[in-house]
């Protein structure tokens, strides 16, 4: 099933559990299911396994404490179990991005300091988001990229670069660790405390190996906290 960017942060007001439409694709910030379909695919139409009826108010609860947590302004946890009420639910939100990255050219004294990193910011409110890599910083709007590094310079091989998305609206933050590489060297991600889990290694690969340093590379998708169904990296 198809990733839901049209949904990111539940609603100070009418929550519900599904919403109206489809899971997979609806833009109700109501939907409880609408927001954990972003990290859950087994709760789109035609699920063989769970459907919005058989979900049970403490079983919701947990996965929100699991998945979303304080991290994404969720602050019930697992043994508060005492009095769930869709309250509990307003303002939560799950930040994520798409990255993808460019490799250092060749040089005689490898001074380039050209690599590169594509960030586009996914779901969370779906207003304005800060990109940073390192000290390169800029806002883009919800739909759009920022490229930081390659023509503005910075960036050279095995660095390891902070990037992070923040959501001007929630003030949630998502970030990774980004280690650059030199023309064909392998250049990756790791985990943090706030997306996957911390130095988990996600490499960034290419249609065509011989030119990384030509060519941006295939897109890495990442969520704020840890992962549920949907696996991280390349495959999500």
């Amino acid at each position: 099933m198809a990733h839901n960017n049209n949904i990111g942060k539940i609603s100070n007001n009418n929550v519900s559990i599904k919403g109206s439409g489809n899971i997979d694709t609806t833009s109700d910030q109501g939907s409880l299911l609408g927001l954990r379909y972003i990290k859950d695919d087994e709760l789109g139409t035609g699920s063989p396994t769970t459907t919005p009826v058989n979900v049970d108010s403490v079983s919701l609860k947990n996965w929100f404490a699991q998945f979303v947590t304080t991290l994404g302004n969720f602050s019930k946890s697992e043994d508060d179990n005492e009095n769930i009420k869709f309250g509990d639910y307003r303002g939560a939100s799950i930040l994520g991005f798409k990255a993808q990255a460019i490799n250092e050219t060749s040089s005689q004294y490898q001074n380039n300091n050209n690599a590169g990193i594509r960030i586009s910011p996914l779901n969370g409110s779906l207003g304005t988001y800060t990109v940073t890599a390192g000290d390169q910083s800029t806002t883009v709007s919800a739909g759009l990229s920022a490229t930081l590094g390659r023509g503005g310079g910075r960036f050279n091989s095995g660095q390891s670069v902070n990037i992070a998305v923040k959501d001007n609206t929630t003030n949630v933050t998502a970030s990774l660790t980004w280690f650059t590489a030199y023309v064909n060297g392998d250049s990756f991600v790791t985990g943090t405390t706030s997306v996957s889990q911390l130095g988990r290694r996600f490499n960034f690969n290419w249609a065509d190996n011989n030119a990384r340093s030509t060519t941006y590379s295939n897109e890495l998708f990442f969520f704020l906290g840890k992962e549920n169904t949907r696996a991280y990296g390349e495959s999500y």
